[in-house]
């Protein structure tokens, strides 16, 4: 049987490996007790900071700032950054990024900024290392300083 720890590790891993895969929404809904126990576990030993959280997007030209946008149905957890330089990389339409969600229309950028509930996280960057989820082929994903939160909130948008 796997440790809570290592079951822990290979979760965030293949949200990692795969951020945009429905099947990582599934892993997430069948393990929402389980990340809640275990992510308050966390926070209770190695707390964070209450602080603002951003997430790019690129969008299609119907939406514009101040819009809202709801949790989509069947997504189960949605990733931010601790860097606003981060999350604008994710919001601008010629980054390398963005090549593909561009070439379907979607150009618009925006920056969501928020303050998340400690119990709406249920991974931040700083556990990483702690955890060892940065260890071999995970390296590159330290500069991006990814806080995933349980997908439950409506968003504003804002400029980019």
């Amino acid at each position: 049987m796997m440790s809570p720890n290592s079951h822990y590790k290979k979760i965030i891993r293949l949200i990692f490996a795969n951020p945009n895969g429905w099947q990582n929404d599934l892993l997430v809904r069948d393990n929402m007790e389980f990340l809640k126990r275990f992510s308050k576990d966390l926070h209770d030993k190695h707390p964070i900071p209450k602080t603002d959280i951003f997430r790019g997007l690129l969008l299609s030209d119907k939406y514009t700032l101040g819009d809202t946008i709801k949790p989509i149905n069947g997504r189960f957890y949605v990733s931010f950054s601790s860097s606003i330089e981060v999350a604008k990389e994710f919001a601008n339409p010629h980054h390398d990024l963005s090549f593909l969600l561009a070439m379907h229309g979607k150009t618009k950028g925006f920056v969501v900024k928020h303050r998340p509930v400690i119990s709406d996280i249920f991974y931040h960057w700083s556990w990483g290392s702690l955890l060892g989820i940065y260890e071999n082929g995970y390296k590159s994903f330290f500069p991006q300083k990814e806080v995933i939160l349980f997908n439950t909130k409506h968003f504003t948008l804002g400029p980019s």
